[in-house]
């Protein structure tokens, strides 16, 4: 639609998890999970290889590891 190519890239090599933590997404839960702030581990994600020139965002924190201890 936009002149991009984006193909589905459902579980090759690389982990849709350790992905999603790089981008932003959420943090690793103790149950080896993607845990967001929003919807904690109830996600489902899946990944997208483009051309499209993306800005990457950054890994976050949110107290998830500190909640606990």
């Amino acid at each position: 639609m936009l002149g991009y190519t984006a193909i589905p890239a459902g579980h090759d090599a690389a982990s849709s998890i350790l992905l999603a933590i790089d981008g932003g997404l959420g943090q690793l839960g103790r149950s080896g999970l993607l845990v967001t702030p929003e919807y904690g581990a109830r996600v489902r994600i899946a990944k997208v290889r483009t051309d499209m020139p993306l800005i990457p965002d950054k890994p976050i924190d949110f107290a998830l590891t500190e909640i606990f201890d």
